[in-house]
């Protein structure tokens, strides 16, 4: 099935009507091997994508960390240098996947085929008996040229990024409008303060709607709704890259009476605002004054996810001892949150497996997030790279460095 036959011009005609009249993607979209298999070349083959794996992790040099990203076995290494870099997880001899398992203090990768041994630097090192017994080399064989192959791996607030395609910007420039959204954050002080792990029977881009509305809130989530409700969050836009929902009423939940360390310089509006954009395609964060989080949803199938979430606080004290428990608590009361979303989510892809599924409806004032993520997805597959935003959000005024929100939220307490 070609891309043209799920999207066809009504499909798209359907999508980029006003939110109110629009339907979302087709079926399709989120259940085709095909669908899944143009993603995965087209979207995550492309550009920067987050590779779930934070600095910290690899802070200690000979930490090794093997992932499989866009469907493609990878390997993040840190050098004797501390240098974190990415390689294709592949031995240049006979293709073998060369790292399985993450692995600490080592010094050489090497291949459990024929045991062609690669450096940190992916530099190929050894090839023994190439030439024959006790042969070590050969006149062919040139190692300079026989190395792992590198893929372009940046790093931004404990994140690892990786981009399988040469062409386009450096990292900071490509997250150049959030950083300068987020620019009263230190996001150099974060450190990895927890992570969960997370497994769902159902396509990626269900995953990121979810996340993208606060509409189903009184329902799935009794407990959060009850302090942070559906009512006292919106959309923001950052026109041309990404929008998210914001809340004007985080309160930080003490544990013992006591609450983790903030950002330095938070104003008194910002230590109650909270901001959970999607950085496309997969990568959704949560900024608060005293914490912020990365949950990365990873394609397995065009009907399973893996999911990671990684918590950060800002480092020195609140990495102590002392808020061991914050910490943990913190981690805990997000992933029973997610835990929360999950059976929703599976239904609405056995939904996507009836042909009643026309697309549903999109609620106005509530999943213009939901739209806007459609419509940057059928951007990128279709070789614009997904960062389009509805031309009509792109008329609302500035507020925090951004954008503000369409109806001023209940309680700015």
């Amino acid at each position: 099935m070609a891309i043209e036959r799920v999207l066809t011009s009504e499909a798209l005609e359907r999508l980029r009507r006003p939110i109110g009249r629009a339907r979302g993607l087709p079926r399709e979209a989120f259940t085709s091997e095909e669908v899944y298999a143009a993603e995965m070349s087209r979207i995550f083959g492309r550009g920067w994508i987050a590779a779930g794996a934070a600095t910290d992790e690899l802070a200690q040099p000979g930490k090794v960390i093997p992932l499989v990203l866009a469907g493609r076995p990878i390997v993040l290494t840190s050098n004797e240098q501390g240098r974190i870099q990415a390689f294709h997880n592949v031995c240049r001899h006979r293709g073998v996947q060369v790292v399985t398992k993450a692995c600490s203090g080592q010094k050489v990768l090497r291949c459990p085929y024929h045991s062609w041994a690669y450096d940190l630097d992916g530099r190929l090192r050894s090839t023994p008996h190439v030439g024959g017994p006790g042969k070590h080399s050969h006149p062919d064989i040139k190692k300079a040229e026989i190395g792992l192959v590198p893929i372009r791996c940046e790093s931004w607030a404990n994140l690892v990024f990786v981009n399988f395609d040469e062409a386009g910007p450096d990292l900071l420039t490509y997250l150049a409008p959030l950083r300068e959204r987020w620019k009263a954050y230190d996001f150099t002080r974060l450190r990895l303060g927890g992570t969960a792990t997370f497994e769902l029977k159902a396509n990626w881009k269900l995953a990121v709607e979810n996340f993208s509305e606060a509409y189903h809130l009184p329902w799935v989530h009794a407990g959060l709704n009850s302090y942070s409700p559906m009512e006292d969050h919106d959309c923001f836009f950052i026109p041309g890259f990404c929008q998210g929902q914001l809340s004007r009423n985080y309160a930080a939940a003490p544990v013992d009476g006591r609450t983790m360390p903030r950002f330095a310089g938070m104003t008194a509006e910002q230590e109650t605002l909270a901001e959970y954009p999607v950085v496309f395609p997969n990568l959704m964060l949560g900024v608060h004054a005293d914490h912020f989080f990365a949950l990365t949803a990873f394609p397995v199938a065009p009907d399973r996810t893996y999911e990671r979430f990684d918590v950060f606080v800002i480092g020195g004290e609140a990495m102590t001892p002392a808020y061991a428990a914050n910490r943990a608590a913190t981690v805990e009361r997000w992933r029973a949150i997610n835990v929360e979303d999950i059976d929703v989510v599976e239904r609405m892809q056995v939904g996507r497996t009836s042909p009643a599924m026309d697309g549903g409806r999109f609620a106005p004032g509530q999943d213009d997030c939901v739209h806007a993520f459609d419509l940057q997805w059928v951007d990128a597959i279709l070789g614009g790279g997904g960062r389009s935003v509805r031309a009509a959000d792109q008329n609302r005024g500035p507020s925090l460095g951004g954008v503000t929100p369409r109806v001023r939220p209940r309680s700015l307490a």
